[in-house]
């Protein structure tokens, strides 16, 4: 199911249901509610994968402060990849109960996904993030 806003996170039995949810969506947060539901569905075992615009931009209104971020997004203490300039982490992969979660915060634009080595990563951390 593809939604131009947030309400997909109110059913809570298609949530359940699904596999994955490929968050993407770049303007303004998801209610209190949305988000318990969300974070409740990867705790039971749905996947979950954050782009730049999805995750971080989303909810933070400091991109290097992850406090309002959803609690399963939050960069873990280990990361796949960060940046020579900073210590903020640009992919990474973590557990949450039963689901798994991938965030890949490089590039701001669909054609960023056309270069090889976004592509690869892309695909393969959204592989894994869905439920097996």
């Amino acid at each position: 199911m593809v939604r131009e806003d947030l309400a997909a996170y109110e059913d809570t039995d298609r949530l359940a249901a699904t596999d994955l949810v490929v968050h993407c969506w770049p303007e303004g947060e998801p209610t209190g509610a949305q988000e318990t539901n969300l974070v409740r569905a990867v705790e039971a075992g749905t996947g979950f994968a954050g782009r730049h615009g999805g995750v971080v931009a989303t909810n933070a209104g400091n991109p290097r402060s992850t406090r309002s971020w959803p609690r399963p997004c939050r960069p873990p203490r280990r990361v796949i990849r960060g940046t020579s300039r900073s210590s903020f982490p640009v992919v990474w992969t973590r557990r949450w109960g039963s689901g798994r979660v991938f965030v890949c915060t490089p590039g701001h634009r669909v054609p960023d996904l056309t270069l090889p080595q976004t592509a690869a990563t892309v695909g393969r951390g959204l592989t894994w993030a869905a439920r097996s």
